[in-house]
Protein backbone atom coordinates (compact mmCIF):
# COMPACT_ATOMS: atom_id res chain seq x y z
CA UNK A 1 0.00 0.00 0.00
CA UNK A 2 2.45 2.51 1.00
CA UNK A 3 5.05 1.28 -2.07
CA UNK A 4 1.39 2.28 -4.01
CA UNK A 5 1.34 6.08 -2.49
CA UNK A 6 4.79 6.49 -3.38
CA UNK A 7 4.47 6.16 -6.80
CA UNK A 8 0.84 8.00 -7.04
CA UNK A 9 3.13 10.98 -5.68
CA UNK A 10 3.68 13.03 -8.53
CA UNK A 11 5.82 15.29 -6.93
CA UNK A 12 9.32 14.82 -5.07
CA UNK A 13 9.40 15.82 -1.43
CA UNK A 14 12.10 18.42 -0.70
CA UNK A 15 11.38 18.88 3.06
CA UNK A 16 14.57 18.67 5.16
CA UNK A 17 14.02 18.42 8.79
CA UNK A 18 14.76 21.54 11.28
CA UNK A 19 18.09 20.88 13.05
CA UNK A 20 19.57 22.76 15.78
CA UNK A 21 21.46 24.96 14.09
CA UNK A 22 18.95 25.67 11.19
CA UNK A 23 16.90 26.45 14.15
CA UNK A 24 19.14 28.78 16.07
CA UNK A 25 19.59 30.51 12.49
CA UNK A 26 15.77 30.73 12.73
CA UNK A 27 15.68 32.10 16.02
CA UNK A 28 18.56 34.89 15.11
CA UNK A 29 16.19 36.41 12.24
CA UNK A 30 13.36 36.83 14.31
CA UNK A 31 14.01 40.31 15.27
CA UNK A 32 14.42 41.80 11.65
CA UNK A 33 10.25 40.18 10.81
CA UNK A 34 8.86 40.61 14.27
CA UNK A 35 7.17 44.18 14.95
CA UNK A 36 7.62 43.97 18.86
CA UNK A 37 9.34 42.17 21.83
CA UNK A 38 6.08 40.52 22.55
CA UNK A 39 5.93 39.19 19.02
CA UNK A 40 9.31 38.26 19.23
CA UNK A 41 9.50 36.54 22.42
CA UNK A 42 6.36 34.55 21.25
CA UNK A 43 7.55 33.26 17.90
CA UNK A 44 10.76 32.30 19.78
CA UNK A 45 9.16 30.37 22.69
CA UNK A 46 6.73 28.94 19.76
CA UNK A 47 9.30 27.73 17.76
CA UNK A 48 11.47 26.41 20.68
CA UNK A 49 8.54 24.18 21.74
CA UNK A 50 7.75 22.91 18.64
CA UNK A 51 11.32 21.74 18.08
CA UNK A 52 12.25 20.49 21.48
CA UNK A 53 8.78 19.18 22.23
CA UNK A 54 8.26 17.49 18.78
CA UNK A 55 5.03 19.06 18.19
CA UNK A 56 3.37 19.53 14.68
CA UNK A 57 2.44 22.94 13.64
CA UNK A 58 -1.37 22.09 13.73
CA UNK A 59 -1.02 20.95 17.66
CA UNK A 60 0.31 24.69 18.91
CA UNK A 61 -1.77 26.83 16.25
CA UNK A 62 -5.64 27.49 15.84
CA UNK A 63 -7.56 26.96 12.72
CA UNK A 64 -10.84 27.00 12.01
CA UNK A 65 -11.57 23.49 11.43
CA UNK A 66 -8.81 21.67 14.20
CA UNK A 67 -10.00 20.90 17.97
CA UNK A 68 -7.06 18.84 18.91
CA UNK A 69 -4.56 21.98 19.91
CA UNK A 70 -2.42 21.98 23.23
CA UNK A 71 -4.57 23.52 25.57
CA UNK A 72 -3.67 25.63 28.89
CA UNK A 73 -5.28 22.86 31.11
CA UNK A 74 -3.02 19.65 29.46
CA UNK A 75 0.15 21.24 30.82
CA UNK A 76 1.09 20.57 34.69
CA UNK A 77 3.75 21.68 36.40
CA UNK A 78 6.09 19.03 38.96
CA UNK A 79 8.89 20.47 41.49
CA UNK A 80 12.13 19.48 40.64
Amino acid sequence: MLEGCTRSRTTVDTRAPITRKLLAVIVSQLAKVCYNDFEHALFNAMFMLAYFGLFRVSELVSTATSSCQLQFADISMTGG
